[in-house]
């Protein structure tokens, strides 16, 4: 009877023994299953985000062309207005050699620097409603004492419409408005904006359109 008892002792650890390292094997086994499909659910949703990604830069990228196609088909008369016909083309290099003051509208307190560079290479720089600090600024453009030689706009287009207003009725009350640039690339033509820009040409103001004037200037510099 002795050799039996060790025997079926045994044989009972043999068979816990094989039942804990199956269920450790079938819960390693689950980890591992488990683990694969987390894995394979983020490269999922990964590959999801980039389809998405690709559409949206593919949508930017048409948005972009038709913005270009608008502002070529809208305002092509207006990009290359000219000051005087006869005596005097709307060119960047003109409207340095001709500009003593510069209005700024809408400018940032991150462009101090910017317009510091102007400060120092002999241009009058002058704010208009906001305040930096050692620039002279006014409320509006009809305020401005001095006289102006180009008006350089920052602005969404919500506001555009009534500053070009403005820009316009300045130089029919002064007479000192020769340039005015604005920085935005595309203009629709809501508010008669594009009205606006004719009467512009009538009244010899010329217009440069979707050109950084720092970037213009340090351009044609480079060029000398």
């Amino acid at each position: 009877m002795f050799p039996i008892s060790i025997f079926f002792n045994n044989f009972l650890i043999y068979i816990l023994v094989f039942f804990g390292i199956t269920l450790l094997l079938f819960f390693i086994a689950r980890n591992i299953f488990v683990w694969y499909l987390k894995i394979n659910k983020v490269l999922k949703y990964q590959n999801f985000i980039l389809e998405k990604l690709e559409n949206l830069e593919n949508s930017l990228s048409n948005l972009s062309k038709v913005q270009t196609n608008l502002q070529s088909a809208n305002f092509q008369n207006y990009e290359n207005a000219t000051l005087d016909s006869k005596t005097d083309d709307c060119t960047v290099e003109n409207i340095f050699k001709n500009t003593k003051n510069i209005i700024v509208h809408d400018v940032e307190m991150t462009e101090k620097n910017v317009f510091s560079y102007f400060r120092a290479k002999q241009y009058a720089v002058i704010l208009i409603d906001k305040s930096i600090q050692d620039f002279k600024s006014y409320k509006n453009i009809m305020l401005v004492q001095e006289k102006i030689d180009l008006i350089y706009i920052k602005c969404n287009f919500e506001k555009l419409a009534e500053i070009l207003k403005e820009c316009l009725a300045r130089k029919k009350l002064k007479g000192d408005v020769k340039y005015v640039w604005i920085e935005n690339q595309v203009i629709d033509q809501k508010n008669g904006i594009d009205k606006i820009f004719e009467t512009f040409s009538e009244n010899k103001i010329g217009v440069i359109l979707g050109k950084n004037l720092y970037s213009e200037y340090v351009n044609l510099a480079m060029q000398k």
